[in-house]
């Protein structure tokens, strides 16, 4: 409980369970989010789940929240540029090379924190992410569209990403002119009621 006093962060460990009669564990979702802010250039919260959570088993998702990169994403070159990617980096380090899916859906500090290059930065991240070539590894929803982007897991349990900064982005951000499966506030929701 210290640890998670001291880093302001959320680690939510979810299991889902089948019907009654099945004891086995069909998913485990990891949620973490604030992994962007490093503390000597670690993340405790990485650390752990690297130290105990076996990610050569399918059953552990990882769902990394928003606020990726500290303190305002990723810019296209530079110092900051490295110090973003080290970020991602350690990030990734969790499901490098393992079999377990991890997603990374931005937030508030990805998007510069709702200045002006904010949507750069997203596509900047995202491009960095998928680059990677991983197929466990995944940023969603792609290219600063708001979402909803429904994502099968197994056939119990589906996710659904949304980029609620997306909502809250006072700067550029994908629109009417976007290739954005939905554009406005009003298609979002009745997409979101459409899936549930």
């Amino acid at each position: 409980m210290h640890l998670l006093r001291k880093f302001p962060m959320l680690m939510l460990i979810l299991s889902l369970y089948g019907s009654a009669q099945q004891s086995r564990i069909t998913q485990r979702i990891f949620l973490v989010g604030d992994a962007g802010e490093m503390q000597n250039g670690k993340h405790p919260v990485c650390d752990w789940l690297k130290q105990h959570i076996d990610w050569n088993d399918s059953s552990n998702v990882l769902i990394y929240l928003g606020d990726n990169i500290y303190p305002e994403g990723m810019p296209d070159a530079g110092k900051k540029y490295d110090a973003a990617k080290a970020a991602i980096d350690y990030q990734l380090s969790v499901v490098k090379d393992k079999i377990s899916k991890a997603f990374f859906v931005p937030g508030n500090h990805d998007w510069k924190q709702g200045k002006s290059g904010g949507w750069e930065q997203i596509k900047n991240e995202e491009y960095y992410i998928n680059s990677q070539g991983w197929p466990n590894v995944q940023a969603l929803p792609m290219n600063g569209c708001p979402g909803p982007v429904p994502y099968l897991l197994n056939n119990q349990v589906l996710l659904i990403f949304m980029d609620s900064q997306w909502w809250l982005q006072k700067g550029e951000k994908p629109g009417l002119e976007s290739d954005c499966d939905y554009k406005t506030e009003d298609e979002v929701i009745t997409a979101l009621k459409d899936i549930l």
